[in-house]
């Protein structure tokens, strides 16, 4: 079984931002007919192709469900078969470790202010944050980085990023 294709449409040919979704959606597209997917993962791809090819809608909405599609495409791909757009691990590990690190300077923050008499002590979780920044984000950055070779390594990488 096929990846059937996607229909030019005039929506996507007259807007630029439109238009990049489509080629977006298009080299993905591409992409996965390089590669050997399972049939349910073929058939979830086509359902996702023929809703679009068929759907009415037009300008941002157009838009809105080409790119919706294509994140569940990605995250389909993800969840199954462990194949990743470029960057991906990347982009998750620096997520995750802003959000650590944001946590832990409020956490830090608001324990230091219950245990001084001085009140709101607001420069102190600032200094914790750009610390936790400091220290956080390279690691998560490094991390991020060693499991997008793994998978370009392994064959699991998709050749596009996924805001491309």
């Amino acid at each position: 079984m096929m990846i059937i294709e996607l229909k030019e449409r005039e929506d996507f040919l007259e807007n630029a931002k439109r238009n990049r979704v489509y080629f977006r959606f298009q080299k993905l597209l591409t992409e996965l007919r390089m590669r050997e997917l399972p049939h349910r993962i073929i058939e979830s791809v086509n359902q996702d192709i023929e809703h679009i090819n068929s759907t009415s809608f037009t300008g941002r909405e157009l838009r809105k469900s080409v790119k919706r599609k294509q994140a569940k495409i990605l995250k389909l791909l993800e969840k199954e078969l462990n194949i990743v757009p470029k960057k991906y691990y990347l982009t998750q590990a620096i997520t995750v470790a802003s959000a650590v690190t944001a946590v832990l300077s409020l956490s830090i923050q608001m324990s230091l202010e219950k245990m001084t008499s001085l009140g709101k002590i607001g420069k102190i979780g600032v200094i914790i944050a750009a610390i936790g920044i400091a220290i956080c984000v390279p690691i998560g950055f490094v991390i991020g980085l060693r499991m997008d070779k793994k998978a370009f390594k392994e064959g699991r990488q998709l050749d596009m990023k996924y805001s491309e």
